[in-house]
């Protein structure tokens, strides 16, 4: 049984003992913060857009990989070179090996989260999408921080990337590229 699975059968397995528990005000309000715990706890632990349990920030997808990450052969490989952050990986199509390449622009910041720790947030709308986080507060973060009368202020946008069995990729950068597939065997 998958991660997200366990995790909705214990929120769903609260939810029936709080139906249960009528008579008991103490029991409902303990299961009902456990309700609430267990719903926060699905949420990425270090970005305030994914804590804000009134929603999710609003998003647009920008692409969709030409190959779906399933195919991926030899693991993702995450380098940063000069400013730019690059995921390499290589997959099989109709018996030829290929390499892909996702490469992000002048690169402020970013991030990874295994596969086995990433919710449903994280996969839904990201999955071998190339998404864009609009209004991020990751982004604010740092726009507030960049020295007064910076000559030329960076351009900063919030993507994310989930790819199968390698898990969440994200990044502030000014922009990224999904290079041409290229074959190697």
């Amino acid at each position: 049984m998958s991660a997200l699975a366990l995790e909705e059968a214990g929120i769903t397995k609260i939810r029936l003992s709080i139906e249960n528990v009528t008579n008991d005000p103490a029991a409902e309000a303990r299961l009902s913060g456990q309700l609430a715990q267990r719903a926060q706890q699905r949420w990425h632990l270090d970005c305030l857009d994914c804590w804000k349990m009134t929603g999710t920030p609003a998003s647009k997808s920008l692409a969709t990989l030409t190959t779906p990450s399933t195919a991926i052969t030899s693991g993702v490989q995450l380098t940063a070179d000069g400013g730019s952050a690059v995921l390499r990986f290589e997959f099989d199509r109709e018996g030829a090996l290929f390499e892909s390449v996702v490469r992000f622009h002048k690169v402020r910041t970013g991030r990874w989260l295994a596969e086995s720790h990433c919710t449903a947030w994280h996969i839904e709308g990201a999955y071998d999408t190339i998404v864009e986080i609009e209004d991020s507060s990751w982004v604010n973060e740092l726009q507030s921080t960049q020295p007064p009368g910076t000559r030329r202020p960076w351009v900063l946008r919030h993507f994310m990337l989930f790819l199968d069995s390698a898990g969440y990729f994200e990044f502030v950068a000014e922009s990224w590229e999904v290079l041409p597939d290229e074959r190697v065997s």
